[in-house]
């Protein structure tokens, strides 16, 4: 635990001395807009991970088509929406143009180390916003709460999932845009919980979240035993796979065996392990573990390092690209032999679904949930006019040859969870806990 204590420390440390400029950085910047097109469609020419498809026709074509009308967008989040469109020909995932109202555009500049995504923005600082630590979604127009992360500001008010996000301090609810500019205040929050039902504010503290940081202390905070059914299961939410420490020591804490056994590559490539103290709930033998995969974050993949805490033997992913494929994969150990299920949904997208799928492949438990997004592309950011931020797919990934993007990973066991005025209930985890109870021994 002392290198992400490190992280923390240091963090606050940045955030004291970057809180005077009050997120008022992040804003998108005057831009030419045939400056900004030509830029993205070069990029886009001479990066995107099948060259044939960007090349000839029919995209050409649907550039030709657009240019104008983007040229003509009366303001520039108009022009990125536009542009966002002509992407959308490709059929292709992790293909977006962002802009500082977009919380995606914090997360990206931040597994960039914000050395080439928007440095002039965060120069000096990790990237950062303001904000609660929720994530939310639109239904029908409204706005509710789609996510709330474990030891966040948000997580210590009364908010629940599937709250109607009415309003902020009387304004129309935007993620980024609400709290910008609030940090060390409270924001009231206006939330609906029951259909045309009354309102209800509550008072939550705006803080400063550098992404990745935060990833790393929600999955760290989400760690927990649940009884059910006279058992004991853990619990752990997997926020990100940008890091495997963070996924390590959160399962670690969970190990029955008090000690989890990793194969490490040394420098030279010489194989070796490194043991890590387990903490926190090894005073009780668990019944089972539940990883939950659940959230709109990916990273970098992650599952030869998580799956070896289960499992010794399971496939290998390639990486398709214009300069051929790059096999991925190590042995590894299994200290943990229990029930294990896995939680999905249609949020769980790139490295997430790898995990899952291999998770799968490897037979150590059920996935549980709905269909994962299919968005497994991997993906290159560029820091384009304006500080905008530019992610384009260069890379595709295969499974034993098996092209898993577009398709999605399904559900062993499908459950839904309806989202607005859920009244923060969690009918795929209760699915799971059931599930738990009834599975054989590994």
């Amino acid at each position: 635990m002392r290198a992400l204590t490190v992280r923390i420390f240091l963090a606050a440390i940045t955030f004291a001395l970057a809180l005077p400029l009050a997120s008022v950085r992040a804003q998108p910047a005057p831009v030419d807009r045939a400056g900004l097109f030509n830029q993205v469609v070069d990029l886009v020419t001479n990066r995107f991970y099948d060259p044939p498809q960007v090349t000839g026709k029919p995209w050409t074509d649907d550039v030709r088509a657009a240019r104008e009308d983007i040229l003509a967008a009366p303001t520039l989040p108009a022009a990125v929406a536009r542009i966002n469109r002509l992407f959308d020909t490709l059929k292709a995932s992790h293909f977006q143009l962002h802009t500082p109202d977009d919380l995606s555009y914090y997360i990206l500049a931040d597994l960039t180390g914000g050395r080439t995504a928007a440095r002039d923005v965060f120069w000096g600082t990790r990237p950062w916003f303001a904000g609660i630590g929720i994530f939310s979604a639109e239904r029908d127009g409204k706005s509710f709460i789609d996510a709330i992360m474990e030891g966040s500001p948000a997580s210590k008010s009364s908010l629940k999932v599937g709250d109607e996000l009415v309003a902020v301090d009387g304004a129309p609810f935007h993620l980024i845009r609400s709290f910008r500019g609030k940090i060390g205040s409270e924001a009231l929050i206006t939330v609906r919980r029951t259909v045309e039902g009354p309102v209800e504010t509550v008072a939550v503290e705006v803080q400063p979240i550098s992404p990745l940081l935060a990833f790393e202390m929600a999955t760290a905070a989400s760690v927990r035993g649940i009884p059910h059914a006279g058992k004991r299961y853990g619990y752990v939410r997997i926020w990100a796979l940008s890091d495997h420490e963070p996924i390590v020591q959160a399962i670690a804490r969970l190990s029955p065996g008090g000690k989890l056994t990793l194969p490490t590559r040394e420098s030279g490539g010489r194989a070796g392990t490194t043991t890590i103290l387990s903490q926190g709930l090894t005073e009780t033998t668990l019944d089972g573990l539940i990883l939950d995969l659940r959230g709109k974050i990916g990273g970098y993949d992650q599952s030869e390092t998580v799956l070896g805490l289960f499992e010794t033997q399971r496939a290998r992913f390639r990486f398709r690209s214009p300069r051929g494929a790059n096999p991925e994969g190590s042995p590894a150990v299994r200290p943990f032999n229990g029930r294990i299920v896995m939680l999905i949904d249609h949020h769980t997208r790139s490295a997430g679904e790898m995990l899952a799928l291999s998770f799968r492949r490897a037979g150590i438990g059920p996935l549980i949930g709905t269909t994962t997004a299919g968005h497994v592309l991997a993906a290159q950011t560029v820091s384009v006019a304006g500080n905008l931020l530019l992610q384009i797919p260069v890379s595709r990934p295969e499974l034993d040859g098996e092209i898993i993007e577009g398709k999605g990973v399904a559900p062993d066991i499908v459950v839904e969870n309806p989202l607005p005025y859920a009244g923060g209930r969690d009918l795929v985890l209760d699915a799971a806990l059931e599930r738990l109870a009834v599975m054989p021994a590994r």
